[in-house]
């Protein structure tokens, strides 16, 4: 099995996931259980599914056109589609919404709080002479 046919069974698999979550997540609202812990919990995990979702086809397409332009063989002829859909790619990445990745995981938490402790404690330091 090669990496290329793995990161696609990824892609699929991810989606799948997405697609059970938000299915439970329209369950929930419709039962009106959405204010529960398990439902908000549901909830951050669609979309943290859906932001590697589409970062990972982001990326799949850069790969795709990248290679594309390169000359080797794909089934888009003229150079103008294969830019854009390279592009295409950037601009996903770019345009993701990356707070909900970031600003609410709580490991970058625990690496912030661990950073801002560090500088008190150098400024502390420092001021301390």
């Amino acid at each position: 099995m090669d990496i290329y046919f793995l990161y696609i069974l990824v892609i699929i698999f991810l989606k799948i996931i997405f697609v059970i979550l938000k299915t439970i997540v329209v369950y929930n609202k419709l039962l009106k259980k959405e204010e529960t812990e398990t439902s908000k919990t549901i909830v951050y995990w669609a979309e943290r599914a859906e932001f590697v979702y589409t970062v990972l086809m982001a990326l799949l397409l850069m790969y795709l056109f990248r290679n594309g332009l390169k000359g080797n063989k794909i089934c888009i002829k003229d150079k103008e589609t294969l830019t854009l859909l390279y592009l295409f790619g950037f601009i996903l990445i770019f345009t993701s919404n990356w707070s909900v990745f970031i600003t609410e995981s709580k490991w970058f938490n625990e690496i912030e709080m661990k950073r801002e402790k560090k500088e008190k404690e150098r400024v502390g330091y420092v001021g301390g002479m």
